[in-house]
């Protein structure tokens, strides 16, 4: 399922009411919940229920997932508990219910879904001779809902040409971080946080060229579309 977070271990037994056993046996509602619980706008997770009898086991019976805020998040399948954000930017909170026995609330954020990476126009920078490092390279993450930047999501860049067989022997340009693979944070307007730049090694002959891919992921852990997009640097 596109979207689908992957379950968190158990958080432990959540409060109930204090309603007595129920006649099927259940005394309390064990939650396992989406780690973190944080879904893209469109995206569903699944929170799921488990009653327990007195001895710890688990019971069949009926729990029914409901929630308060449904202009943010939409249940779609209240016995299993399949939940998907429907408001970008805000928050949602869940809650299982069996007979007279119910769960605190589980609050699920609804963030603006990263949908593309957009490059400036000229993706190509030349370093003269006389300098050590390129300009910043500025890609720009956005959202198609609300549209506009998105901030607080990683950008990854990676030195894919030249290859290098031994990076503590050969390599002679590396990137801020002084690696082949740096990442940073996005700020208010979708750029990376910090700059990234390339720059040559020291006492190494830099490469004619280098060519740098930037990637992102949603929070379903699928690559943003635009992931791959290349810089070329060229030393001279």
């Amino acid at each position: 399922m596109k979207g689908f977070l992957r379950i968190a271990t158990v958080l432990g037994l959540v409060s109930c009411s204090n309603a007595g056993e129920l006649a099927d046996g259940v005394i309390e509602i064990q939650v396992v919940a989406p780690q973190p619980p944080v879904i893209d706008f469109g995206d569903t997770t699944r929170y799921v229920a488990i009653p327990l009898n007195q001895d710890g086991d688990s019971v069949s019976a009926p729990v029914v997932w409901g929630t308060p805020d449904d202009s943010s998040i939409t249940i779609i399948d209240p016995a299993t508990g399949l939940v998907t954000g429907v408001k970008p930017n805000t928050q949602g909170r869940l809650q299982a219910v069996l007979g007279n026995l119910t769960t605190g609330f589980f609050t699920l954020t609804i963030v603006a879904r990263a949908d593309t990476i957009i490059l400036p126009a000229d993706t190509v920078q030349t370093v003269l001779i006389d300098d050590n490092s390129s300009l910043p390279l500025l890609p720009v993450l956005e959202s198609f809902n609300p549209a506009g930047p998105v901030t607080a999501r990683r950008l990854v860049f990676t030195i894919v040409k030249p290859t290098f067989a031994d990076t503590t022997g050969v390599q002679n340009v590396a990137l801020t971080s002084g690696r082949l693979v740096d990442s940073v944070l996005t700020t208010t307007d979708g750029t990376p946080a910090t700059g990234i730049v390339v720059s040559r090694v020291t006492g190494r002959a830099a490469p004619d060229s280098v060519l740098v891919t930037v990637k992102a992921s949603q929070s379903s852990g699928n690559p943003v579309p635009g992931s791959g997009q290349s810089f070329l640097v060229l030393f001279e």
